[in-house]
């Protein structure tokens, strides 16, 4: 996978299933790596919401963000309760 510009495009691929099982630990490690950075982005945005440090974020603050905000909230009361 990681020498697919070495390789003949004329050639179908055929993966040992060490090397599929090799390319899909990579990608689920990159893919958690950028989920944990996405949820501490999130995290952040929602903390910087809440004004009284009080671990909540009143409604009307998590309602009103703007459309061009990093994250818009649309859970809606009965979820988030």
């Amino acid at each position: 996978f990681l020498q697919h510009d070495t390789i003949n495009p004329f050639v179908p691929l055929a993966y040992s299933f060490q090397v599929a099982s090799r390319i899909v630990r990579s990608m689920a490690r990159a893919y958690g790596q950028w989920q944990n950075a996405e949820c501490r982005q999130m995290a952040s945005e929602l903390r910087g919401l809440d004004s009284m440090n009080s671990g909540r974020v009143p409604l009307d603050k998590l309602y009103s963000q703007p459309a061009s905000a990093d994250y818009v909230f649309h859970e809606s009361t009965e979820y988030l309760r």
